[in-house]
């Protein structure tokens, strides 16, 4: 009790008198100096009152505006009063304010929480159960005067304070003061016992409910019946969930036992993994010991050649060799002229003379004449040598190795991290979904200090711009109109900001992450070499079809790059050597910034070689790097072999005075020679399928090889006259079928039969020869034939043809193009160089 009169007088902002009523009848001592207090009043009337007269003794002497009851064994928290008076008066029209009141219980030293009432008061609950604590609720006392003054029911001896409450909320609103400023003690052993429940709890609730039906009207049922049936529908619904949220708790179980076990047999592999893993170090070490043994043995083999190679210098360097070397001279002068080489050389020399007059006239001839004479040593190299066997097959020959070769750098790991900076330049058009990959693969490049992208867009129509933005690329953007191969790329030098310019094109795919690492690493290695700007060699994609797998590996052999790095420069002005070691390639292309900007692509075709040609020139070195490569080819019909061959041709012609153009004698001859063709190669394909079916594709062609240059000896004079035949491509066959060569070119004599079988012939022989190159590369790969073997090698035939006839056509329109010559032919020339010559 003292704690519950200290508390009430401890309310600040309010005057508060404490009104102490003794319901026992006995002499409240046990509240000590408080009985003193000038503002507590202590009720002493030596009379047993119950709870509900107690409260009505002291309604009757509350003299303030706003009563609180609060028992002995309970109190109030500071600005309990304050905040229930202050939202009183904030209402004048509420007849009470009630807070919350928190109720706790237990051992005092250690009190808990037993629960909280703080929520707004439901009226219709309220009749059912009481929301309200005794001193939750500060009421104005004017309800307690007047004819209907408002007491508590003294026939009640319980639930007197509920019933006290739904009588006054009949009077007017309760308003609510969120919070709790209260506390309400359950322990019945302290305070004065008013909280306990006695066991006739039903007969008391009996009694309360007498006077509750006598209050209630068919709309106060009316609202208990609908609040019984939102609750009870509600529960039902709480029910459902949580019948199904044990549903979804017994699906989880199994999830996780599924997943547990399944982290189990990941464990379990990974452990697997490990163990292969160690198993395949040890491996790696044992190799790596083998490769030490290896090069221990290259280095004595090394020395043993050079100890041979300096015998050799001695005895080119002795007396003796010196001496005979004028008889070994006469013999191998003896042993050609007896060999017929030397009358093959003479004759083959005369043809050339002939054919840069044609082609030159007698001025021409005039001014390259000092050239002729240094070249002509060569000439009689290159003639003197002996052809291949019949046996004899490139393919299954090993390239040429000049110096040691170098590993990836994938295998071999990063020797030192290069800080330079490298801008990657891709010009593209409609790339597809594959350029986001090659972005993507970009950005994971190592080993280099940063990489920038730029990108030199001439109008994609689809996602190409959208992929470089999201791949942080800088993107230049173009029209087609201003697209050329040359333009593109030099504009893409301009907007980078790296030290070294990588060209690519949108189709390439490197292959590892230190492949821009790979390149760079062997730029830098040979750059006191002389090295400025290197090029990687392709390995062709899954999709890629025999003819281009068969040119790309004739190309490289051709460059020297096949197998191991080569490094070119300036070793002749003849077109062999300048091709040979000019070979640059834009499909990936590395050279400082500040060199390419001096000197730029320039041209609309092959400025990858010309500017290679440029370079070493000028002194410079370039590489073409088999250690490192990327993933890149075609896959193109046999209208593109036509006009690329062409144009090719056209190019080569123009770009070196030496390059040989065989003489085209007669318009009439050449077509004869494609329409015999046409017609030989429509007949292979007929038989294409049965043929390999049993044999491999190798033995087949070479057996149609021999077949038709044995009917080409017997009737060149006769054969390729009337329709062409189809080779199984529209746009090829409607090309051939259009070429009708002009009136004037049909003649009788017998000169112009005879130049029509010549050239009749050279075109049957060109395009045998190309299809027994390609015979040696299947003989090479292709052991046996299937279904996708046959098609392959039928694209072949068709796409060897056509790169015979572009050849053959590019020949003539040169020749015939200059001035001089019949104006119908030339007529004619200059309207397939414009259809064959557009778009490349």
């Amino acid at each position: 009790m003292p704690k519950a009169v200290a508390s009430a007088l401890q309310q600040a902002g309010v005057a508060v008198r404490v009104v102490i009523v003794a319901a026992h009848g006995a002499v409240l001592s046990r509240i000590g100096g408080l009985r003193d207090h000038p503002d507590v009043h202590v009720d002493e009337s030596g009379l047993l009152l119950s709870r509900a007269l107690a409260a009505n003794r002291c309604l009757e002497l509350a003299h303030g505006d706003a009563a609180l009851f609060l028992d002995d064994d309970d109190w109030l928290e500071p600005g309990h009063l304050h905040r229930l008076a202050a939202e009183l008066a904030a209402h004048p029209e509420a007849v009470a304010a009630h807070t919350g009141v928190v109720c706790m219980g237990g051992d005092p030293a250690a009190p808990r929480r037993v629960h909280v009432f703080d929520a707004p008061i439901d009226p219709v609950g309220m009749q059912l159960q009481n929301q309200l604590p005794i001193h939750s609720v500060l009421f104005r006392t004017a309800v307690l005067r007047g004819p209907q003054a408002l007491r508590f029911d003294s026939g009640l001896d319980h639930f007197e304070d509920w019933d006290f409450w739904l009588r006054l909320m009949r009077l007017g609103d309760f308003v609510r003061v969120p919070g709790v400023s209260a506390v309400y003690w359950l322990d019945e052993q302290a305070g004065s016992g008013h909280a306990t429940q006695a066991q006739a709890r039903f007969e008391r609730l009996a009694q309360l409910g007498r006077r509750q039906l006598a209050r209630w009207s068919g709309e106060d049922v009316a609202r208990l019946i609908e609040r019984d049936v939102r609750r009870t529908q509600a529960l039902e619904a709480g029910e459902q969930q949580l019948k199904a949220r044990q549903d979804d708790i017994a699906t989880l179980d199994g999830q996780l036992r599924a997943a547990l076990l399944q982290g189990d047999e990941w464990r379990l592999a990974l452990e697997h993994m490990q163990r292969h893993a160690g198993a395949l170090e040890d491996d790696l070490a044992a190799h790596r010991a083998e490769v030490a043994r290896l090069a221990m043995a290259r280095q004595e083999l090394l020395s043993q050649a050079s100890v041979l190679d300096a015998r050799v210098r001695a005895l080119l360097q002795s007396t003796s060799w010196r001496v005979t070397r004028p008889l070994r001279a006469v013999g191998a002068a003896a042993r050609w002229v007896r060999s017929g080489r030397a009358r093959s050389a003479g004759v083959e020399m005369v043809r050339l003379a002939i054919a840069a007059w044609r082609r030159h006239g007698w001025m021409g001839v005039g001014r390259r004449l000092p050239t002729y004479v240094r070249q002509v040593p060569r000439y009689l190299r290159e003639l003197g040598r002996r052809a291949p066997g019949p046996q004899s097959n490139p393919f299954a020959r090993p390239g040429r190795h000049a110096g040691s070769v170098r590993l990836h750098p994938e295998i071999t790991g990063v020797r030192e991290p290069i800080s330079a900076t490298v801008s990657i330049v891709i010009p593209t058009y409609d790339a597809g979904v594959e350029f986001g990959w090659l972005m993507r693969k970009l950005r994971d490049q190592q080993g280099i200090g940063a990489l920038e992208i730029v990108v030199v867009d001439s109008g994609s129509s689809d996602d190409t711009v959208k992929l470089a933005r999201e791949a942080g690329a800088v993107l230049v953007q173009i029209t087609q109109q201003e697209f050329s191969h040359s333009h593109a790329r030099n504009l893409g030098a301009r907007h980078a900001s790296g030290e070294y310019l990588l060209f690519m094109v949108q189709d390439a795919y490197p292959i590892g992450r230190l492949w821009v690492y790979g390149m760079l690493d062997f730029l830098r290695q040979h750059a006191e070499a002389g090295v400025v700007a290197a090029s990687c060699a392709e390995v062709s994609r899954s999709d890629s079809d025999a003819m281009y797998d068969c040119m790309i590996d004739t190309h490289y052999r051709f460059l020297g790059c096949r197998d191991v790095d080569r490094i070119g420069h300036h070793t002749g002005d003849d077109h062999t050597s300048l091709r040979t070691m000019g070979q640059l390639s834009d499909v990936a292309c590395l050279i400082p910034r500040e060199l390419f900007l001096r000197y730029g692509y320039r041209g609309d075709y092959a400025e990858d070689l010309d500017l290679g040609i440029r370079l070493i020139r000028d002194g410079h070195r370039i590489a073409m790097l088999a250690s490192v490569k990327v993933i890149h080819s075609h896959l193109r019909p046999p209208w593109y072999y036509l006009k690329r061959s062409f144009v090719d041709v056209v190019f080569l012609v123009g770009l070196f005075d030496d390059f040989h153009m065989p003489a085209s004698p007669s318009l009439g001859g050449l077509l004869a020679g494609m329409r015999a063709a046409a017609h030989l190669l429509h007949g292979w394909l007929a038989q294409i399928e049965p043929a390999m079916a049993a044999q491999a594709p190798a033995d087949a062609l070479r057996r149609w090889i021999d077949g038709a240059r044995r009917v080409a000896g017997s009737a060149a004079g006769t054969a390729g006259q009337g329709d062409w035949a189809t080779i199984g491509d529209d746009r090829v066959d409607a090309f051939l079928r259009g070429l009708v060569p002009p009136a004037a070119t049909a003649g009788d004599s017998a000169g112009a039969a005879t130049s029509a079988r010549l050239a009749h012939r050279q075109f049957i022989d060109d395009f045998l020869a190309r299809v027994d190159h390609f015979r040696g590369f299947a003989e090479a790969v292709y052991p046996l034939a299937d279904a996708r073997v046959r098609d392959e090698v039928a694209q072949a035939l068709r796409k060897t043809y056509c790169a015979s006839a572009g050849a053959a056509l590019a020949y003539f329109v040169l020749d015939r193009r200059q001035a001089g010559r019949d104006e119908q032919e030339r007529r004619w020339a200059e309207s397939v160089f414009d259809l064959l010559k557009a778009g490349v």
